[in-house]
């Protein structure tokens, strides 16, 4: 039986979503898209798993971006 905690999960969760971010912040660099870079960046990463009661109005901004950008996969996310 393969038992799994929620630590563990979410740690392979966190990797695989960091992994995502820098393929993509690498393909925006690579087509000179400042934008995106922008958005994708190291310093926006943790958007994603603050409070939304608790961003900062340029974090909602950026927040809301990235929805736009990624609309079909954080719907997905948000029924969950």
């Amino acid at each position: 039986m393969i038992v799994y905690d929620r630590f563990h999960i979410m740690q392979k969760l966190n990797w695989a979503v960091d992994m995502v971010r820098k393929e993509e912040l690498r393909k925006a660099r690579a087509d000179e898209n400042n934008e995106l870079v922008e958005l994708i960046n190291c310093r926006q990463r943790f958007i994603l798993l603050k409070n939304k009661s608790k961003l900062t109005p340029r974090q909602a901004d950026y927040l809301q971006k990235l929805c736009e950008i990624n609309g079909d996969v954080l719907n997905c996310l948000e029924k969950y």
